[in-house]
């Protein structure tokens, strides 16, 4: 199955009419890809995507905006402010996986920006939950902002993907090269070009500019300007805009002259 040029909002599952009390494992909030599945979202928005907003959460639930357990790959595409419960839900003794993306088979990002997704209720804590893998994953050219990359321990390659307020939590990542995680290294960074400790990456606003899709631009001095690792640089960004100007950024965003 192919999904390109779409919009999944506000979409909900797991909250029958009638039944706040619904109990019962849900999966995918929007978009849900079931094992033996082979599904490419690209140049798509999911945003505002749940699983389980009402009633307690005392089931299996995953996959705010995606459930994946066959062979996905999201490329060219956000992942925004989905999650699993969230402020209306008082009790989860299990509080889900994947507030934006849940993998247990194969996932592959690229050109992909993942940011403000969330699991938990009021009682155990919401935390930044964006993408939760039980199985072999490949982050490549991803801005995660505000949310954590989660994983059982299977590995998942990361190159010339940036994190800001953003950690990994599992380990077992595997660097490509060009990553880099602002403040403390979570990832275990040790590939050629990474930088992790970097400073500030200055990103601006999630906002249009330009492409399908929103974006985190690079402003002026963001250390992710011309610092990604060759030998793992794709063609286009997230927009679509060319990454030819010699060294690639860092991220899903290529700044561009005219861009912010």
């Amino acid at each position: 199955m192919a999904i390109e040029r779409a919009d999944f909002l506000a979409n909900v599952a797991g909250t029958p009419l009638g039944n706040p009390a619904f109990v019962g494992d849900v999966h995918g909030g929007a978009l849900l890809n079931a094992q033996g599945g082979t599904m490419l979202v690209a140049q798509t928005s999911l945003i505002q995507n749940f699983v389980g907003v009402t009633g307690a959460l005392s089931y299996a639930r995953s996959g705010g905006g995606i459930a994946n357990w066959g062979d996905l790959l999201v490329r060219e595409s956000l992942v925004a402010h989905g999650g699993i419960g969230g402020a209306s839900v008082q009790v989860c003794s299990y509080p889900g996986a994947g507030g934006g993306i849940y993998n247990s088979g194969t996932l592959g990002l690229l050109n992909a920006t993942v940011t403000g997704n969330t699991v938990g209720c009021i009682l155990s804590g919401i935390e930044p939950n964006g993408v939760h893998t039980e199985g072999p994953a490949a982050l490549q050219h991803v801005t995660l902002v505000d949310d954590d990359l989660v994983t059982t321990g299977v590995p998942v390659e990361l190159a010339n993907t940036l994190f800001d307020g953003a950690s990994c939590i599992g380990g077992n990542f595997v660097s490509g090269g060009g990553n880099l995680e602002a403040g403390a290294d979570t990832c275990g960074l040790d590939g050629p070009s990474d930088q992790p400790t970097a400073a500030e990456p200055r990103l601006g606003p999630l906002d249009e500019n330009g492409g399908p899709t929103q974006t985190f631009p690079l402003l002026v001095g963001s250390p992710a300007r011309d610092a990604g690792f060759a030998a793992a640089c794709s063609t286009i960004d997230q927009r679509g805009a060319n990454r030819d100007d010699g060294r690639c950024d860092i991220g899903s965003f290529e700044h561009r002259p005219g861009d912010p």
